[in-house]
């Protein structure tokens, strides 16, 4: 990929270019997958499967504050009570404890074997249907003491949240699509638990509407990403800087190739002072509330957690993917303008 010089002398290597165009298409795709990839879109209550934790979502709160603490054989659900029988030491304790204003204490059992016998047959009468011979039960395990202990996770996006089994990582995930959704006025109660917690003002009244801007990133992304493609090759001149805002002081022949005026666009530094204040205004915000949010619920004294989402993480990689573009764009050889052509001599015909 080697330079060429430009009628007015400039060198231009087309590295530049090519790498603006790569960066706003991956801020484009990144805009899209935060955008989609959150709450399901097709019911309003609809419930997930797998790692539904690995979904762009832009906050994340776990309840943390009830930690196991086991000490024995291992727990085989409908042969561990046999198996835990003869065994006087074990001992099992449970802690949960919940911000929740529904709920806040604990299982504890320390006395002897027998009372080991009575804890485990109320976990295997609230498990779903558990072999009493199978071998491989560790996710069954884990299963029930979930159950059990009453532990969620809750993540928040654009379109809804959802809520899943905080120490059941491929367990199912109870999630509600609504735009603009606030806290308590769009929970169900009959649905999942997230409204038996006070949560703070950032995440139950703010953060679904500023996200909702986001909307808009990839239509600002998009149009860039077409003027940079539009531009390859433009026939010049090449525009300074300084390029008027208004158009119509550009001279008539920029005006009249649409291939020149976007590179001139492309060029001005006040076009794209423009562009960069507006993706600040459909980015900052979301980033400013989720921060908020977080800081909010991990000053509480309490047993809730919160932490950035995936979708957090990828919106600002997409945002200084499309930054990173833009500076490029003016480089002082950020665009490709046509390489100019050799003259060929015309012979008259006699």
């Amino acid at each position: 990929m080697g330079c060429f010089r430009s009628s007015d002398g400039l060198h231009f290597n087309p590295l530049w270019h090519t790498i603006s165009i790569l960066l706003d298409a991956i801020a484009l795709v990144l805009l899209m997958v935060v955008l989609l990839y959150n709450a399901p879109l097709d019911h309003v209550h609809s419930t997930l499967e797998g790692k539904v934790g690995l979904r762009m979502w832009l906050l994340t709160v776990n309840e943390t504050s009830g930690p196991l603490h086991y000490s024995g054989p291992p727990l085989h659900v409908g042969k561990a009570i046999r198996d835990l029988a003869p065994d006087a030491e074990t001992s099992i304790q449970i802690e949960v404890e919940s911000q929740r204003d529904v709920s806040a204490g604990a299982i504890r059992d320390r006395s002897s074997a027998d009372d080991n016998v009575d804890s485990l047959q109320s976990y295997s009468e609230q498990s779903t249907e558990v072999d009493a011979g199978d071998e491989s039960d560790l996710a069954t395990r884990a299963d029930v003491v979930a159950q059990q202990s009453g532990l969620h996770a809750y993540g928040f996006g654009i379109w809804g949240w959802c809520q899943w089994t905080n120490t059941n990582w491929r367990g199912d995930a109870k999630c509600t699509k609504k735009a603009f959704w606030t806290f308590p006025d769009d929970a169900d109660g009959t649905w999942d638990s997230i409204n038996q917690i006070r949560w703070p003002d950032a995440i139950a009244s703010a953060l679904s509407g500023v996200s909702f801007l986001i909307v808009f990133a990839p239509v600002t992304v998009l149009g860039r990403l077409l003027l940079l493609l539009i531009s390859i090759r433009f026939p010049g001149p090449y525009p300074a800087l300084t390029t008027p805002f208004n158009h119509t002081k550009w001279p008539s022949s920029v005006r009249n190739s649409y291939q020149t005026s976007s590179a001139w666009v492309l060029r001005s530094w006040k076009y794209q002072l423009v562009g960069f204040a507006g993706m600040l205004c459909l980015v900052l915000p979301t980033v400013v509330t989720v921060l908020v949010g977080r800081g909010d619920v991990n000053g509480q004294d309490g047993p809730m957690r919160g932490k950035v989402g995936n979708g957090f993480s990828v919106l600002l990689g997409a945002w200084g993917c499309t930054t990173v573009a833009q500076i490029l764009c003016m480089w002082n050889t950020g665009l490709v303008i046509r390489r100019p052509g050799k003259e060929r001599s015309k012979k008259s015909k006699g």
